[in-house]
Order: C-alpha cells, then structure tokens, then sequence
C-alpha cells in the first residue's frame, strides 16, 4: 500500500503526509496550550487592571 502510494504521487509528496499525520497530535497539543494560556493572560491582565 505504502509504495503504491510513492509511486502514485511521489516520494516528495509521501513525506509530507506521513509528516502531517506525525505532526498532528502535535499540532493539536500546541492549539490547546494557546488558548488556556490566552484564558491566563486575561485573568493576568484583569488582576493587574484592577490593582491600578
């Protein structure tokens, strides 16, 4: 199946896919952390609001 798909499409292109399904979970992670760190920065910026 693997080297139907190579030669189909080509090595060049299997490389990109097989690196976007590896980097998925990854890329995923990396979304959640954003916003829960985008939620703190807001609190941070209401507490340093109302300390002025």
């Amino acid at each position: 199946m693997v080297a139907q798909f190579i030669k189909e499409v080509g090595f060049p292109i299997f490389v990109a896919v097989y690196v976007l399904m590896r980097l998925e979970p990854v890329l995923s992670n990396i979304n959640t952390s954003v916003a829960e760190l985008t939620k703190a920065i807001a609190v941070l910026s209401e507490r340093i609001a109302l300390m002025r």
